[in-house]
């Protein structure tokens, strides 16, 4: 390190990027009321659903998250 920047001390962290969501409030609603719609549907139909109905392409993982985040599980 000393080579480079005459310095021992160690590097400044890069900054903390924010996480963005795949899913703003309005696709949360449409989510939880298909979950209503369907209650038994599977996170693999519910994301074909909104797909299909809203043209929301998010995966099956997305749409566990967001499910345990509203507490719909």
């Amino acid at each position: 390190m000393k080579r480079k920047t005459g310095s021992v001390a160690p590097k400044t962290p890069a900054p903390v990027r924010p996480y963005r969501r795949s899913l703003d409030a309005d696709g949360e609603a449409k989510l939880a009321a298909l979950v209503a719609g369907t209650p038994d549907a599977s996170e693999e139909e519910l994301a074909l659903e909104m797909a299909e109905k809203h043209d929301i392409h998010i995966s099956r993982s997305t749409v566990n998250r967001t499910l345990r985040r509203l507490r719909l599980t």
